[in-house]
């Protein structure tokens, strides 16, 4: 099923996902399958969405259109077992596409027949590697490949040109220990991989709640993961560390620092949605003490193509909101009838409720709700940060 990517708006360079099966890897911590065991891969409606573009007026098809960038896939893996078949009837629709495609995957059986069909002048491959440890692979994602069978993959990627990022997601000090992520991320490197990402383990009580026994028994303590002894963050710790090799690239949501993964990736992936580090990348190099939203929206919508894009009206994007902050949803009655991008950022900059609202970044402080005399939000740098 196509969809917008409405979850990952201000985090992911693709406006689009296409989201397959519910996925056979069998990993315990997959949000997608805890919170929905039965996803349908809608292949009929797919093929429609690709048979019928050029007619309808829904955002997804307005946005396909405008060729920005597709993610193959959030929720699912394209390569395990259950998908892989539907993956390649639909990479050679894609191939005949001019969107960039951003490939998200553990790999499968068939891995290095999808990179035959595959050009590196348009897709990227994000890669995840939860652990270097093949028996800890086996036993957290029982159905996946083991580690070193993506470590390879990785490099092989790399090899063939490929723009190459390797997930440490979920991180966790019991699959991962600091010191074998470093010795990881060197052996990727010397292979040419230089981009890296990293997020930690996070299950919400409500999921933990509903957590299968099979996956409880495989799950770590997930009150251990996020603190170091000393208060520090494990994951913010590891990444930080990585990120003074200057030749790497790194992401975490909300860090205070800039990366230039994103903005290597448009190189291959053409036209791309804003993300956060857009504006933090702006204050880094470029920064002020305070920040209205119209710098924010110049910093994001750096292109005049895209600013003119934010502010046509696409249509409906209140789904949008419903997805990430339902509170705002509800609350705001405007916010449930949005249809240009530049109002969804705008409210992106004043609630911080939205989990990528530079807000939430260490970076930023709002001093005390101060708005301008548009009634947005006033920013100030974090002299703390």
């Amino acid at each position: 099923m196509i969809s917008n990517f409405a979850g990952e708006f201000l985090l992911h360079p693709c406006a689009l996902e296409y989201s397959g099966a519910t996925c056979s890897h069998r990993c315990c911590y997959c949000f997608a399958s805890i919170r929905n065991k039965n996803i349908s891969a809608k292949l009929r409606e797919t093929f429609n969405f690709f048979n019928n573009l050029n007619s309808g007026e829904s955002v997804a098809k307005r946005l396909f259109r405008a060729g920005f960038a597709f993610c193959m896939s959030n929720r699912t893996d394209p390569l395990s077992d259950n998908n892989v078949a539907d993956t390649m009837i639909l990479t050679d629709i894609l191939n005949n596409q001019p969107n960039g495609v951003w490939w998200q995957t553990k790999g499968g059986k068939r891995q290095y027949e999808l990179l035959d069909k595959l050009s590196p002048n348009k897709n990227c491959i994000y890669i995840t590697i939860t652990t270097p440890r093949d028996e800890t692979s086996k036993w957290i994602e029982p159905a996946a490949p083991v580690s070193s069978s993506r470590i390879e993959f990785a490099k092989e990627c790399s090899r063939r040109g490929f723009f190459t990022v390797v997930a440490l997601n979920p991180l966790h000090r019991d699959w991962c220990t600091a010191k074998e992520a470093e010795n990881m991320i060197a052996d990727l490197k010397a292979a040419g991989v230089h981009n890296f990402y990293f997020q930690e383990l996070h299950i919400s009580k409500t999921e933990e709640a509903v957590l299968e026994p099979w996956r409880r028994e495989r799950m770590p303590d997930l009150a251990a993961n996020r603190r170091n002894a000393d208060g520090s963050n494990y994951t913010a710790d590891i990444a930080e560390e990585v990120m003074k090799d200057r030749t790497l690239n790194v992401f975490v949501a909300n860090m205070p620092f800039g990366t230039e993964m994103f903005v290597e990736a448009r190189k291959t992936l053409g036209r791309c949605f804003p993300t956060q580090f857009d504006f933090i990348n702006y204050h880094l190099k470029n920064g002020k003490d305070t920040y209205t939203f119209e710098d924010f929206y110049n910093a994001v919508c750096c292109h005049s193509d895209l600013k003119t894009f934010c502010e046509t009206d696409i249509g409906a994007l209140g789904g949008y909101v419903f997805c990430v902050n339902r509170a705002a949803w509800r609350e705001d009655k405007s916010a449930q009838h949005i249809r240009t991008f530049r109002e969804l950022l705008q409210l992106y900059w004043n609630d911080y409720r939205f989990s990528a609202s530079p807000q939430n970044n260490p970076l930023f402080d709002d001093y005390g709700g101060e708005v301008d005399e548009n009634g947005n939000l006033i920013l100030v740098k974090n002299n703390a940060s």
